[in-house]
Protein backbone atom coordinates (compact mmCIF):
# COMPACT_ATOMS: atom_id res chain seq x y z
CA UNK A 1 0.00 0.00 0.00
CA UNK A 2 1.49 3.38 -0.98
CA UNK A 3 2.40 5.87 1.71
CA UNK A 4 2.14 9.62 2.13
CA UNK A 5 5.19 11.36 3.58
CA UNK A 6 5.17 14.58 5.58
CA UNK A 7 7.97 16.55 7.23
CA UNK A 8 7.40 17.16 10.94
CA UNK A 9 9.07 17.93 14.25
CA UNK A 10 8.82 14.43 15.65
CA UNK A 11 9.48 15.42 19.26
CA UNK A 12 6.05 17.04 19.16
CA UNK A 13 4.47 13.68 18.27
CA UNK A 14 6.49 10.80 19.73
CA UNK A 15 6.10 11.93 23.34
CA UNK A 16 2.30 12.15 23.20
CA UNK A 17 0.61 9.80 25.67
CA UNK A 18 -0.90 6.73 23.97
CA UNK A 19 -4.20 7.25 25.78
CA UNK A 20 -4.66 10.90 24.83
CA UNK A 21 -7.93 12.10 23.42
CA UNK A 22 -7.24 13.40 19.92
CA UNK A 23 -8.77 16.75 20.89
CA UNK A 24 -6.06 17.18 23.54
CA UNK A 25 -3.03 16.96 21.22
CA UNK A 26 -0.71 19.92 21.76
CA UNK A 27 -1.20 22.80 19.36
CA UNK A 28 2.53 22.63 18.56
CA UNK A 29 2.04 19.17 17.02
CA UNK A 30 -0.88 20.43 14.96
CA UNK A 31 1.31 23.21 13.51
CA UNK A 32 3.19 20.46 11.64
CA UNK A 33 -0.04 20.05 9.68
CA UNK A 34 -0.13 23.65 8.47
CA UNK A 35 -2.40 23.98 5.47
CA UNK A 36 -2.68 26.37 2.55
CA UNK A 37 -6.16 26.92 1.15
CA UNK A 38 -7.42 24.02 3.30
CA UNK A 39 -4.94 21.62 1.67
CA UNK A 40 -2.11 19.71 3.28
CA UNK A 41 0.96 19.04 1.17
CA UNK A 42 2.33 15.47 1.22
CA UNK A 43 4.50 13.27 -0.98
CA UNK A 44 3.47 9.88 -2.35
CA UNK A 45 6.03 7.10 -1.91
CA UNK A 46 5.96 3.34 -2.36
CA UNK A 47 5.36 1.12 0.65
CA UNK A 48 8.90 -0.28 0.36
CA UNK A 49 10.15 3.33 0.67
CA UNK A 50 12.58 2.87 -2.24
CA UNK A 51 11.62 6.29 -3.57
CA UNK A 52 11.66 8.01 -0.17
CA UNK A 53 14.96 9.78 -0.86
CA UNK A 54 13.36 11.60 -3.80
CA UNK A 55 10.58 12.97 -1.57
CA UNK A 56 13.12 13.96 1.08
CA UNK A 57 15.21 15.70 -1.56
CA UNK A 58 12.11 17.57 -2.76
CA UNK A 59 11.53 18.81 0.78
CA UNK A 60 15.21 19.56 1.46
CA UNK A 61 15.64 21.63 -1.70
CA UNK A 62 12.71 23.86 -0.73
CA UNK A 63 14.49 25.04 2.42
CA UNK A 64 16.91 27.88 2.97
CA UNK A 65 19.73 25.66 4.22
CA UNK A 66 20.91 22.10 4.53
CA UNK A 67 19.63 20.73 7.82
CA UNK A 68 18.46 17.50 9.38
CA UNK A 69 14.87 16.54 8.81
CA UNK A 70 12.24 14.30 10.33
CA UNK A 71 9.38 12.75 8.40
CA UNK A 72 6.47 10.48 9.13
CA UNK A 73 4.48 8.20 6.83
CA UNK A 74 0.78 7.45 6.73
CA UNK A 75 -0.90 4.82 4.61
CA UNK A 76 -2.57 6.37 1.59
CA UNK A 77 -5.70 4.24 1.99
CA UNK A 78 -6.16 5.43 5.62
CA UNK A 79 -6.21 9.04 4.46
CA UNK A 80 -8.36 8.28 1.39
CA UNK A 81 -11.05 6.77 3.63
CA UNK A 82 -11.68 10.20 5.12
CA UNK A 83 -10.37 12.80 2.68
CA UNK A 84 -10.02 13.68 -0.94
CA UNK A 85 -6.46 13.36 -2.26
CA UNK A 86 -5.50 15.39 -5.28
CA UNK A 87 -2.50 14.91 -7.53
CA UNK A 88 -1.05 18.43 -7.69
CA UNK A 89 2.41 19.11 -9.10
CA UNK A 90 4.96 19.88 -6.41
CA UNK A 91 6.90 23.14 -6.37
CA UNK A 92 10.27 21.63 -5.59
CA UNK A 93 13.43 22.57 -7.49
CA UNK A 94 14.00 18.82 -7.65
CA UNK A 95 11.77 18.52 -10.70
CA UNK A 96 12.00 14.72 -11.10
CA UNK A 97 9.73 14.13 -8.13
CA UNK A 98 7.15 16.92 -8.45
CA UNK A 99 4.65 14.50 -10.02
CA UNK A 100 4.63 12.55 -6.72
CA UNK A 101 3.20 15.47 -4.78
CA UNK A 102 -0.29 15.12 -3.33
CA UNK A 103 -2.66 17.45 -1.51
CA UNK A 104 -5.09 16.29 1.15
CA UNK A 105 -8.03 18.53 0.22
CA UNK A 106 -11.01 20.20 1.83
CA UNK A 107 -9.65 20.19 5.35
CA UNK A 108 -11.72 21.78 8.10
CA UNK A 109 -11.00 22.21 11.80
CA UNK A 110 -12.70 18.89 12.51
CA UNK A 111 -11.02 17.22 9.54
CA UNK A 112 -7.58 18.44 10.60
CA UNK A 113 -8.16 16.86 13.99
CA UNK A 114 -9.12 13.58 12.34
CA UNK A 115 -6.01 13.75 10.14
CA UNK A 116 -3.89 14.51 13.21
CA UNK A 117 -5.25 11.29 14.73
CA UNK A 118 -4.21 9.31 11.65
CA UNK A 119 -0.75 10.90 11.79
CA UNK A 120 -0.40 10.26 15.52
CA UNK A 121 -1.30 6.59 15.12
CA UNK A 122 1.25 6.29 12.37
CA UNK A 123 4.01 7.90 14.46
CA UNK A 124 3.08 5.72 17.46
CA UNK A 125 3.52 2.69 15.17
CA UNK A 126 7.09 3.84 14.40
CA UNK A 127 6.27 5.02 10.89
CA UNK A 128 8.77 7.84 10.98
CA UNK A 129 12.40 8.50 10.22
CA UNK A 130 15.02 11.08 11.09
CA UNK A 131 17.36 12.06 8.29
CA UNK A 132 20.75 13.47 9.27
CA UNK A 133 22.25 16.58 7.77
CA UNK A 134 25.07 14.45 6.35
CA UNK A 135 22.62 12.14 4.59
CA UNK A 136 20.80 15.12 3.08
CA UNK A 137 24.12 16.60 1.94
CA UNK A 138 24.96 13.27 0.28
CA UNK A 139 21.56 13.20 -1.48
CA UNK A 140 22.03 16.75 -2.74
CA UNK A 141 25.58 15.98 -3.87
CA UNK A 142 24.40 12.92 -5.81
CA UNK A 143 21.54 14.88 -7.42
CA UNK A 144 23.99 17.57 -8.55
CA UNK A 145 26.42 14.98 -9.92
CA UNK A 146 23.60 13.24 -11.79
CA UNK A 147 22.43 16.65 -13.08
CA UNK A 148 18.99 16.15 -11.52
CA UNK A 149 19.39 19.34 -9.48
CA UNK A 150 20.66 22.60 -10.92
CA UNK A 151 21.67 25.83 -9.26
CA UNK A 152 19.22 28.02 -11.18
CA UNK A 153 16.18 26.25 -9.69
CA UNK A 154 17.26 26.57 -6.04
CA UNK A 155 16.58 29.53 -3.72
CA UNK A 156 19.53 31.92 -3.36
CA UNK A 157 20.07 31.09 0.34
CA UNK A 158 20.19 27.38 -0.40
CA UNK A 159 22.43 27.99 -3.42
CA UNK A 160 24.92 29.73 -1.15
CA UNK A 161 24.63 27.01 1.49
CA UNK A 162 25.23 24.28 -1.09
CA UNK A 163 28.22 26.19 -2.45
CA UNK A 164 29.71 26.46 1.05
CA UNK A 165 29.01 22.91 2.25
CA UNK A 166 29.14 20.79 -0.94
CA UNK A 167 30.05 22.85 -3.98
CA UNK A 168 28.26 23.00 -7.30
CA UNK A 169 31.21 21.94 -9.47
CA UNK A 170 31.35 18.23 -8.71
Amino acid sequence: MPLLLRSATLSRWVDIDDEINIEDIDADAITDLRTTKNRLSMWLISDDKKDMDNAILALATNRDGIEKMSVFFVELNEVEKCFSIQNTPGQSPFIDVNSSHRDVCGLTHKGLGKLAGICLNSVKNSNWEEISKNRIKEMIKNAIQEKRLTRDLVKKKLQDNIEKEIGWDL
